[in-house]
């Protein structure tokens, strides 16, 4: 996440979810069981889709 959105500090130290490449965001879901996670959007990536 880190590397592509490097002004959001939030970024940093996320290690449940990643980008592979600049547009697909991958947050796996780890547990058994489990039919939803969240994720953390940076702002500059929620304008791009807007």
């Amino acid at each position: 996440m880190f590397v592509e959105f490097p002004e959001d500090e939030l970024c940093f130290g996320m290690d449940a979810q990643y980008m592979v490449g600049s547009g697909l965001l991958v947050s796996p879901v780890t547990e058994a069981g489990v039919t939803e996670t969240k994720v953390y959007l940076p702002e500059s990536a929620v304008l791009a889709i807007s």
